[in-house]
């Protein structure tokens, strides 16, 4: 069984050599065919697949709405986009954190905006027309609120 292995392996070893070098490059070079498919350089790539990579690249990731004043609570704890800013918006919760700045609103929106523009505020509570500005955010808030008029921001 050896010796038919190593006669096989001699054989085979002879047969790759009568090949020139440079037909076995045109399998790998930037040509059509399985090779050239095969890795994305060839005429007959698929779309989709990255020059070197042999497989499908990933599926993007869904896109986060855009919106700046989502509605509790079908909005609670769900990820948002307002303004470049990426944000978790939470209702009937308090962001327990330190508090920048606290003022009356006449809406939320204000509130909203105020944290936007000011670059240390990294979270927000609204209730009541009041507004607090937070210097951090937690996720997840730990202070559960007892009514759902509370509503607060954790920018991400």
């Amino acid at each position: 069984m050896v010796r038919l292995f190593n006669l096989l392996l001699v054989c085979g070893a002879q047969f790759l050599a009568e090949f020139p070098s440079t037909q076995a490059q045109g399998l790998t070079g930037q040509g059509s065919g399985v090779a050239g498919a095969r890795f994305g350089q060839g005429s007959g790539s698929r779309g989709g697949l990255g020059r070197g990579c042999c497989c499908e690249e990933p599926e993007p990731e869904p896109e986060t709405p855009v919106e700046c004043n989502p509605q509790c609570p079908s909005a609670h704890s769900k990820i948002f986009q307002c303004k470049g800013r990426a944000f978790k918006q939470f209702c009937g919760i308090h962001v327990a954190t330190p508090t920048l700045r606290e003022f009356a609103v006449s809406s939320y929106q204000e509130c909203f905006d105020s944290c936007v523009q000011d670059t240390d505020c990294h979270a927000l509570d609204f209730a009541d027309n009041h507004c607090w500005l937070k210097t951090q955010g937690v996720d997840p808030p730990p202070k559960v609120m007892p009514k759902n008029q509370d509503i607060s921001i954790i920018f991400l």
